[in-house]
């Protein structure tokens, strides 16, 4: 009897830290999604300023033609 609980006790410690390991990684998982979306909306604001300074050279470009 003291064996079946022992290894029930053991049992039950090991699926703790499965539990505990899986949370870990999810959560790991998680943040690396935060930052890969961080870094891409970052990209993205980026070039769109890019371009809105090109179009502005452009328009700029062109009045001193005009002018």
């Amino acid at each position: 009897m003291e064996r079946e609980v022992e290894a029930a006790r053991i049992v039950m410690v090991e699926a703790r830290l499965a539990m505990v390991k899986a949370r870990q990684e999810r959560e790991a998982v998680t943040k690396l999604r935060a930052q890969a979306h961080t870094e891409y909306l970052t990209e993205e604001q980026k070039q769109e300023q890019d371009t809105l300074d090109d179009l502005a050279t452009l328009r700029f470009k062109q009045s001193q033609r005009v002018a």
